[in-house]
């Protein structure tokens, strides 16, 4: 608007004028750009986001962490607290005019804490001697988030499992083995590691060599009997004696008497 003044005279005064602009039109909805990654689980505490929009005046943000108002500036950055909790990021912006934007919005969720807990089960028994070559366990921990479980049969490669069992088979002969497993939550936190130990032996103990009295293949008139057995192996050994074929004792040294005449036979295994 331009306005002058004129006197009676018809003289005219210098123009002056008063200029404006009428904005009804908002700016657009921001666009949210920026780590960590929408709708993501992360064990990370920072944050660093972006905002933009569009508008044919100068613009300003306006950010809400988890409900309230936090920063105007363009990049919003912080951190979080430690622990277990989800978090919720809103953006909206206003022109020089004071039209306001929609909503936009950003969302995460921040775990810090490693599973716990971490307990295997299954078999060969934790600890044990066994003739078996199979193995088959599984593992549970505690966590807020899904799990993975990570396994390493003799500090092999690493199998990775949910709700599966981890199970394979190991060599025959003689062996001990170690497997270790540790949990993994979404964000990353690792547990600490636990282990299952056992042994395998599939080799047969020596066998036993019988010495004592009565001499093995003599005739005695003394009913009373002094035997020992030895054979090797890397493993305890249990020797089984029996009489005329019938089990008797599972000992080292069998000694007894015997009650009737006749042939008599002891024979042992281990």
């Amino acid at each position: 608007v331009r306005v002058y003044v004129t006197d009676r005279e018809n003289n005219v005064s210098p123009t002056n004028s008063l200029s404006w602009v009428v904005d009804t039109t908002k700016p657009t909805k921001p666009d949210i750009a920026g780590t960590p990654a929408n709708g993501s689980v992360t064990n990370g505490v920072a944050y660093d986001l972006t905002a933009k929009s569009t508008d044919a005046t100068l613009i300003t943000y306006h950010w809400l962490m988890d409900g309230v108002a936090a920063s105007t500036a363009t990049n919003f950055t912080g951190a979080v607290a430690s622990g277990f909790a989800s978090h919720e990021v809103q953006c909206y912006a206003t022109d020089q005019a004071g039209n306001v934007s929609e909503t936009n919005g950003w969302t995460w969720t921040v775990d810090t804490l490693a599973p716990t807990n971490l307990v295997i089960s299954g078999y060969p028994a934790n600890g044990s001697v066994t003739n078996g070559t199979s193995f088959r366990l599984t593992a549970t921990a505690m966590d807020d988030m899904a799990l993975t479980y990570h396994w390493s049969l003799d500090g092999g490669d690493e199998v990775t499992t949910t709700d599966e069992a981890f199970e394979d088979d190991v060599a025959d002969g003689y062996g001990k083995h170690v497997v270790t497993c540790y949990a993994k939550d979404t964000a990353g936190n690792v547990s600490v590691t636990n282990s299952w130990k056992w042994t395998v032996d599939t080799e047969a103990p020596t066998k036993p060599e019988i010495s004592g009295t009565p001499a093995n293949g003599s005739v005695t008139n003394e009913p009373n009997f002094h035997l020992s057995a030895k054979a090797t192996d890397k493993t305890a050994i249990t020797y089984h004696w029996l009489t005329n074929g019938v089990a008797a004792v599972s000992v080292t040294n069998f000694e007894g008497k015997v009650t009737e005449e006749g042939e008599f036979v002891v024979s042992c295994y281990a």
